[in-house]
């Protein structure tokens, strides 16, 4: 008996060893990791145990930043404004004289700044790690000149918008959050926000006309992917070719809509 588990305990050792090796092997697979600077895209080769720890090691961070902001927050809206007041706190418009650098979400959190989809990004993917499906999406005028990024989380049941590039959670007259339903109803809800820019010589309101008619599901969420499992299974469906086109996220608004708008 005692010489069986010594068998079976060197057998162990053996296995473990020979395991060990093949992931040393596996991971020293070069990969490529892509990412944008000034809108041109780049590629860097780094060996596979590298980008897979520092994926890992990002999505740890997400969980642990997500449960500092939401300490002490309970319901939903509190929970959701924490991560937008956050958002806004702490990643500031991208600064002129600066590179827009287009990599990973979290990198844009590290730096404290970014262009309106990054800001959006932010607060889309925070809202995820929290539990909240949520996405962002950009609405254009006619002309294609100007673009309004905003994000869309889904709080009880109902789907709300934010701006955190301009500052803006929309609110109902009443003082509660606006829902995406009732901003597409009245875009005039949108003129209460307290930030109110000028958007390619545009008045900001005017781009709510194009949530008519609009699905939340038009934007992207780029948010789950962060995650380990949510990863894998969109990978594996990548190498399968089982991805749905990819949406472009983009609403650009009724000609006449857009003209009556005031």
């Amino acid at each position: 008996m005692r010489w069986k588990a010594r068998q079976s305990l060197v057998g162990g050792f053996v296995l473990l060893f020979l395991i060990s090796i093949l992931a040393a092997m596996v991971g020293q697979i070069p990969v490529a990791t892509r990412f944008a600077v000034n809108y041109e895209l780049q590629e860097k080769i780094l060996p596979l145990y590298l980008k897979v720890g520092s994926f890992i090691t990002r999505h740890w961070h997400y969980k642990q930043l997500v449960r500092e902001i939401l300490e002490g927050r309970r319901s939903h809206e509190e929970r959701v404004m924490a991560l937008f007041d956050w958002t806004v706190r702490n990643i500031q418009p991208q600064p002129s004289g600066l590179p827009v650098v287009d990599d990973h979400v979290w990198h844009i959190i590290v730096r404290g700044y970014g262009t309106g989809d990054q800001v959006n990004d932010v607060l889309s993917t925070l809202a995820t790690y929290a539990g909240f499906n949520s996405t962002w999406f950009y609405l254009q005028d006619p002309a294609r000149k100007g673009k309004l990024y905003l994000t869309a989380i889904n709080v009880d049941g109902r789907w709300h918008l934010f701006d955190p590039y301009y500052r803006n959670a929309f609110r109902h007259p009443e003082g509660r959050l606006a829902s995406w339903e009732e901003i597409a109803a009245d875009p005039t809800i949108a003129a209460l926000a307290p930030n109110q820019p000028e958007i390619k010589g545009l008045p900001y309101r005017r781009y709510f006309v194009g949530l008519v008619g609009l699905r939340p599901d038009v934007g992207w969420s780029r948010g789950p992917i962060q995650q380990p499992w949510p990863r894998l299974k969109y990978e594996v469906r990548r190498w399968l070719g089982l991805l749905p086109p990819r949406k472009s996220g983009a609403v650009v608004l009724n000609p006449q809509a857009f003209s009556k708008a005031q």
